[in-house]
């Protein structure tokens, strides 16, 4: 009767030189978990970015990815506007923190403009005749100001017609000088000239409406309506020789001599 088998010492060490069972099937999982961590999060930021009304467990799961990864700039303006969308102040204020009293004109633009939402939100919200009012106010006109170079004709126009409830007439005027100066559109160009002067009317400035007028008429049509325009603003300015000048131009007579 044979006695047991040897290995040579040679099959022995090709035996040990085998990884263990298990080494593929740990290194597979790991790769599979890696994936299943990455593409759902990919998902779930998609369908995150679609909702137009997010909810608690939204807001909840953004402010956990932000503490994750603080730097990642793209995931914490989400949460900002998500915050903004519902009204979330106190959260919009938190994400926001970092860029509340940094110089507007060094922060991203989708930064830059949350930060005016929430300025305009927080005036929403506050009671007209709160102490800190006329100071939000002079924040959100001195921000608008400095960001309307950077916004589109129609986001412009957009933040511009708020202004106006606040009555901050004038920094609507100088918000429609930097639009005209750059929109390329004929409607548009008189939406924004007339917008300018019927901002200065309405703060009850008839002279500085006649002088928005006729600086910035170079940018409409010279057409009878606009000397109909300058003929009435003049006469609300006090300045009927003026009236009488462009009254002269809308029936094609020259100026008198000297």
């Amino acid at each position: 009767m044979r006695g047991p088998l040897r290995q040579s010492p040679r099959a022995a060490a090709r035996r040990e030189r085998f990884m263990p069972w298990w080494l593929p099937l740990a290194i597979l999982g790991a790769t599979a978990f890696a994936l299943w961590l990455l593409f759902p999060k990919t998902y779930i930021e998609q369908t995150l970015r679609a909702q137009t009304r997010p909810n608690a467990a939204t807001l909840a799961y953004l402010q956990l990815l932000v503490k994750a990864n603080p730097d990642n700039l793209s995931t914490r303006l989400m949460l900002i506007e998500k915050a903004l969308l519902v009204q979330n102040l106190p959260l919009a204020r938190q994400a926001l923190a970092h860029w509340r009293n940094r110089p507007l004109e060094t922060l991203p633009l989708d930064i830059a403009r949350a930060r005016l939402h929430l300025l305009r939100l927080e005036l929403l919200a506050g009671p007209p005749q709160a102490p800190e009012r006329q100071q939000r106010v002079a924040r959100y006109t001195r921000d608008l100001l400095q960001l309307a170079p950077r916004l589109t004709t129609e986001q412009a126009l957009q933040e511009t017609r708020f202004t106006l409830q606040l009555g901050a007439y004038a920094t609507v005027a100088a918000v429609d000088r930097t639009l005209l100066r750059r929109t390329a559109q004929p409607a548009l160009r008189e939406q924004v000239y007339t917008q300018g002067i019927t901002a200065l009317l309405a703060g009850g400035q008839p002279r500085a409406a006649l002088a928005f007028a006729r600086t910035e008429m170079g940018h409409v049509p010279h057409n009878d309506a606009l000397w109909r325009r300058l003929i009435r603003l003049a006469l609300a300015a006090g300045q009927p020789e003026l009236a009488a000048r462009y009254a002269r131009r809308l029936v094609g007579l020259p100026e008198p001599a000297g």
